[in-house]
């Protein structure tokens, strides 16, 4: 049992932080004739997501900085950057288009995943994994868009 739990560990937190995605978005569908607690969902999901993708992309600051790699560094800088004014765009205007701009993001940080940690040992079926996760974000964004519609 402890070498499974040591083995798949990583999958159960990883799909563990999807279940809020859901959540949200089932709070919004729920409420959705509520005017304030289905808006109340709607920013939980926008910020949650901001969250993610803000940890996401900082996983590879450290290895950038250590190895003095400018363009690696704006690369996990970069979705960040592009996160505050979509942010903030949900705050001040429309949550359910802030929602969908956040998808491209998290493939961004997929593809950036992908790309800069090809040599860092990561487990078999890892990025398969992170396929999964990133497909099952996506759609409960995507749910949450159009619910906010």
């Amino acid at each position: 049992m402890k070498q499974f739990l040591k083995q798949y560990s990583y999958q159960f937190l990883g799909y563990s932080g999807v279940l809020p995605f859901a959540l949200f978005c089932y709070g919004a569908y729920a409420f959705s004739f509520h005017p304030v607690v289905g808006e109340y969902s709607l920013m939980m999901q926008m910020g949650y997501a901001s969250m993610i993708l803000s940890f996401l992309s900082a996983l590879y600051w450290q290895k950038s900085v250590i190895h003095q790699k400018f363009w690696a560094q704006v690369t996990c800088l970069m979705p960040i950057i592009l996160l505050l004014p979509i942010f903030y765009w949900g705050v001040l205007y429309d949550k359910g288009q802030s929602i969908l701009m956040m998808i491209p993001l998290f493939w961004a940080v997929f593809v950036m995943d992908k790309i800069m940690g090809k040599n860092d040992g990561w487990p078999k079926g890892y990025y398969l994994y992170r396929f999964n996760l990133t497909s099952l974000v996506t759609i409960c964004l995507f749910l949450s868009y159009w619910v906010s519609l």
